[in-house]
């Protein structure tokens, strides 16, 4: 709408209104807006690896006091299929409120590393104990540890770029609830920690690691 009125020779004036609703930062705004905070608000657009850039912001102003709203939103549009991408793309949108408060809180964050794929082997092997420890993985299976038995998240939230942040409310409810069985994966009786690995981006992973 905001390119056909900017091409129309009997447009003499243009509003800007479509073309602020159309960039990264509109969902970051209008809740803005609608809670009347004129507080730090931004908006990362890393590709598959934004919600993670997001969380890493998001704990480091929760480290100064800051309670913080974080989430990750997408939305699927016919252009991704006309780009030939691989996967067929869904829309979602899941959000957190961070606290440095940590009584009557659902889970903690003790770890979110952005990191090369290639070292997702060695980082298992040297902090994942699978007699405590749970691993979900998303957009793929978890290809790099195939010894470590795993659960894909995009099974359940379809897959967008930001769907980590689904896989990370998945962690919390199961950290939270007493279910033992999950798409044929028997869970352990007592999880300690929960990683959540994000395969989306071709060479680099996301790692979020949660406990109760």
């Amino acid at each position: 709408l905001f390119l056909c009125s900017l091409i129309d020779p009997e447009q003499s004036i243009l509003s800007p209104t479509p073309f602020i609703n159309s960039v990264h930062n509109t969902i970051s705004g209008e809740i803005a807006l609608h809670t009347q905070n004129k507080g730090y608000n931004s908006t990362y657009s890393q590709g598959a690896l934004s919600f993670e850039g997001a969380l890493l912001d998001a704990i480091l102003l929760t480290k100064e006091g800051k309670n913080v709203i974080v989430g990750g939103v997408d939305e699927a549009i016919p252009i991704l299929d006309k780009m030939g991408a691989e996967s067929k793309f869904t829309t979602g949108s899941t959000f957190f409120n961070l606290s440095p408060n940590k009584e009557d809180s659902l889970g903690e964050i003790i770890n979110c590393i952005i990191t090369k794929e290639n070292k997702l082997d060695s980082f298992i092997s040297e902090n994942f104990n699978s007699n405590e420890d749970l691993l979900i993985s998303g957009f793929s299976t978890c290809n790099n540890s195939k010894k470590t038995k795993n659960l894909n998240y995009s099974k359940f939230s379809g897959i967008y770029m930001t769907n980590s942040a689904f896989g990370l409310q998945l962690a919390v409810e199961l950290l939270n609830s007493n279910i033992f069985e999950l798409d044929g994966h028997i869970l352990l009786s007592k999880i300690k920690r929960i990683f959540i690995i994000n395969h989306a981006s071709k060479n680099n992973i996301g790692i979020i690691i949660l406990k109760k």
